[in-house]
């Protein structure tokens, strides 16, 4: 589930770049940059596949929320699991939060969510 501010965020985008109440397929990169996403994972977008799902080049309103809020929802997964696996590793090492956090943009270009 994406909070509010998120979704109000996802709502302007879509605004801004539809055209006759669609959106490119081709866009949803930049989309996701400005949604404050640093780079767009490849892993995230295949699993996501959105243009195989609704068999078009382009996302009404409704497909383009599903996009975003699957993006959102596999990120802060795949954010969890790479957190897991350095804190474990810094807890055995004595390593500070600030340190975990280098170590996961370094790691993944994780950053926290804008």
């Amino acid at each position: 589930p994406i909070d509010e501010a998120l979704r109000r965020r996802i709502r302007v985008a879509f605004e801004q770049l539809a055209h006759d109440g669609e959106v490119s397929c081709d866009e949803m990169r930049g989309v996701l940059c400005s949604l404050g996403y640093p780079r767009s994972d490849d892993a995230i977008l295949a699993q996501i596949d959105i243009q195989r799902s609704t068999k078009r080049a382009f996302l009404d309103r409704v497909d383009f929320m599903h996009f975003c809020e699957a993006y959102h929802s596999l990120h802060l997964k795949k954010m969890q699991q790479r957190f897991n696996s350095i804190d474990r590793f810094a807890s055995d090492e004595g390593v500070g939060v600030d340190s975990i956090c280098e170590l996961l943009a370094a790691y993944d270009g994780i950053r926290p969510l804008p």
